[in-house]
This record gives structure tokens, C-alpha cells and sequence, in this order.
């Protein structure tokens, strides 16, 4: 509870680059712009606030990241293999888009062709991720990236299932604000 509201915002409201005071519920890694909220998950750090991407990182060294957007290419790759190296990372098995911003997963398409990643998202977006141009929506992928494509969509996930994965039960809820 106490680490929810940096945990959901992570940064001041209309300041992306100073936090007010420094977070207690996380803790610095090796990697600078990556930080640990608990054992198993990590996030940006304030320095990337307001981009999107956490990840968790199992025992076994593969990862499960919870969106994916609005930073570069190259800084994925760098980050990819910075946690190779120091969080024992194997593998990413699958990015979960959260919702149907485009924010979220600009970097889906290159994750999926370079890493081999699945796609998971909520059944009721699903088609917004794949074929955003048949909607009139704000802030979908075709706002940050004209010449997207679409993304196949691998593992559709519907209102209250649970999903088990090495090790952990993830209860998926719809959630619409």
C-alpha cells in the first residue's frame, strides 16, 4: 500500500525529472536507469520517469515485462543485456501490453522479431492492438508511430482468468479508468 502511489505514478505530477523525495520502497541495481521495487520486480528509475516498462525476473532467469514504450531502440538492446549481465536475466518470455495506449508498447514489434517475445494483452483490446486504424481512439500506436503495422497479439487474456507463471498465479482484471 505504501509504495502503490510512487509505484503507479513514480513521479511528481507535472515534473517528470524531480521526485519530491527520494523513494524508500525502491532500491538502485547495477544498471543506473533500472531500480528494484521487490525481489523479483524492477522499473525504471527516476531518470526515465514516465516511460513505460517494468519487468519481473523470475528464479529461473526469465522475464515477464509489463509494457514497453517511449524510449529508444538502442536503449533497449543496451538495457536487455545490461540485465543479462547483472540480473541474471535468460530470457523474456512475454511483453503484457496493459492497455491500448500506444505508450505502452511502441517497442513491442522489435521485442517480439528480436527477442522472440509473446504478446499478451486483454481480449477486449487486442484488436486495438492489432489493427489500431480501424478505431478513433486517442493515444493509440499510430500516435507515436505513423508507420505502425499492427502486432499479433500471441495470448489473449480475459477478465478474471489466472495465468501461472514460473511460479507465480497473475490475476487478470479488467480495470478501466
Amino acid at each position: 500500500v505504501a509504495f502503490r502511489p510512487d509505484y503507479i505514478r513514480g513521479y511528481p505530477v507535472n515534473n517528470l525529472t524531480q521526485r519530491a523525495k527520494p523513494d524508500p520502497s525502491v532500491k538502485p541495481t547495477a544498471i543506473p536507469q533500472i531500480v528494484q521495487v521487490t525481489p523479483h520486480l524492477y522499473k525504471f528509475s527516476d531518470s526515465l520517469a514516465g516511460k513505460n516498462f517494468s519487468i519481473i525476473i523470475s528464479d529461473n532467469g526469465r522475464g515477464l515485462l509489463l509494457d514497453c514504450g517511449i524510449f529508444p531502440e538502442l536503449l533497449l538492446h543496451d538495457l536487455v543485456k545490461e540485465m543479462q549481465t547483472h540480473l541474471g536475466l535468460k530470457q523474456i518470455d512475454a511483453l503484457w501490453i496493459n492497455h491500448m495506449h500506444g505508450d505502452h508498447f511502441t517497442l513491442g514489434a522489435v521485442l517480439k522479431k528480436r527477442y522472440g517475445v509473446k504478446i499478451w494483452t486483454l481480449d477486449r483490446i487486442v484488436d486495438k492492438v492489432e489493427n489500431p486504424l480501424r478505431y478513433d481512439y486517442c493515444a493509440l500506436i499510430t500516435s507515436y508511430n505513423p508507420e505502425y503495422e499492427g502486432l499479433k497479439v500471441d495470448r489473449p487474456l480475459r477478465d478474471g482468468e489466472v495465468v501461472e507463471w514460473e511460479g507465480y498465479k497473475l490475476h487478470i482484471d479488467w480495470m478501466p479508468g
